[in-house]
């Protein structure tokens, strides 16, 4: 596994889920677009997280239902908080 790839799998997660729910390949791409740009990959070995878990992030992000998707919309925070895995993973740029 590419250590920046599961990163990228949550993007794809959010896209996809966004796409499948309102049908809007634009705002499915903004999001995507969104992560990438204002979050930090830092996939990085934790002692209580084995990296086979590490996709636990964007399988959780995938399974959320349309209502989750229209509930959190842009806000990235809300859509990371599917696992606890996304903040072992993404880091919001800016912060220290």
């Amino acid at each position: 596994m590419e250590p920046d790839q599961v990163c990228s799998d949550v993007g794809f997660a959010i896209s996809a889920r966004t796409m499948e729910c309102t049908g809007d390949p634009d705002l499915a791409a903004a999001r995507d677009a969104a992560l990438t740009r204002d979050y930090r990959c830092e996939v990085r070995s934790v002692e209580d997280v084995p990296i086979d878990r590490y996709y636990h992030c964007p399988i959780a992000v995938y399974d959320l239902g349309c209502k989750a998707v229209e509930r959190n919309g842009d806000d990235l925070d809300l859509w990371l908080e599917a696992s606890w895995v996304c903040d072992v993973i993404l880091t919001p740029k800016g912060a220290e």
